[in-house]
């Protein structure tokens, strides 16, 4: 669409193929050098709109290129995780109450916090709601919790 537009300019304004495309790259991607540019007020006007559409899709396409990457790179840095050895550092990190044993909630809670799912505030008010919810304090939910 952003080569389209320029071309559309570039067609009215006399100039060539390679012309309006050097326009487009130039206004695109913001050097705006100034040795091109349109001439005529209905060129002008048109291009005041698609000079912040044509930004706004590169940023986009831009930005979705480096999400991917960020993605793609997240997700190996997740899977070396999760294939790695537990050491006894990592249990000693995941006993939150010290008693030496880990239990699941405890473990799901440390693997969520590690892999950057969750960040330890966020776990701390699940564990809150989840004790507030407890009523007999018995370490589960059943339906005497809810009445």
């Amino acid at each position: 669409i952003v080569f389209i537009v320029a071309c559309t300019i570039g067609h009215f304004e006399g100039w060539t193929i390679g012309k309006s495309i050097y326009y487009a790259v130039i206004t695109t991607t913001t050097i705006g050098i100034g040795d091109v540019a349109p001439v005529l007020p209905s060129m002008r006007l048109l291009s005041l709109l698609f000079i912040p559409a044509s930004v706004a899709v590169v940023g986009q396409i831009l930005g979705q290129i480096a999400g991917s990457r960020l993605k793609r790179e997240a997700r190996m840095a997740e899977k070396k995780f999760l294939e790695r050895e537990l050491a006894l550092s990592d249990l000693e990190e995941m006993d939150d109450d010290g008693d030496g044993q880990v239990s699941e909630a405890d473990f799901i809670s440390f693997m969520l916090l590690a892999m950057g799912k969750a960040d330890k505030r966020s776990i701390l008010e699940i564990r809150k709601l989840f004790a507030k919810l407890d009523r007999d304090e018995s370490g589960t939910l059943d339906r005497d919790d809810l009445a």
